[in-house]
């Protein structure tokens, strides 16, 4: 083998090589991209998690006017059943709401795990790409020892 051919050939690996690097970094830019999108969605649930509370506040409310009225009902049968029909919509309300909390926390896990699944794919092609690296490395040191004998002889 010519020293040209050689060089040619550790060219050709080290642009190989080039590749393999901008290949991994845009995969880690992708891997970055999913942190902040999982980031968004962490955002969000706190966000739905505040809501909720301020729903509950908005429960609790209810529960201490519904307390009141109830030590009007004995006051008047007519008022009490106006307001037990109220309360009766109140617990459907408070159903609507418990089922719709239900429904975000199922459509975000799910999300999530959609989220850690691509992140485990794109880790597991970096440790392939890693391990063709090396592979590329030893091939080359390998060579170079070939060559280095050859030119001692």
């Amino acid at each position: 083998m010519t020293d040209t051919q050689r060089d040619e050939i550790l060219l050709n690996l080290v642009d190989k090589l080039d590749k393999n690097i901008e290949f991994t970094k845009k995969i880690d830019d992708k891997l970055n991209e999913n942190i902040e999108f999982t980031k968004k969605i962490d955002d969000k649930l706190n966000e739905n998690i505040e809501f909720t509370k301020k729903i509950d506040d908005k429960l609790n409310e209810n529960i201490e006017f519904t307390k009141k009225i109830n030590d009007k009902l004995d006051e008047n049968i007519e008022f009490t059943k106006k307001i037990d029909d109220k309360l009766n919509e109140n617990i459907e309300f408070t159903k609507r709401i418990h089922n719709s909390v239900a429904v975000i926390e199922e459509e975000h896990g799910t999300k999530l795990e959609a989220l850690f699944d691509g992140y485990k794919a794109n880790s597991e092609k970096l440790d392939n790409i890693q391990q063709d690296i090396s592979n590329i490395y030893s091939i080359l040191n390998k060579h170079e020892d070939q060559i280095y004998l050859l030119k001692s002889n």
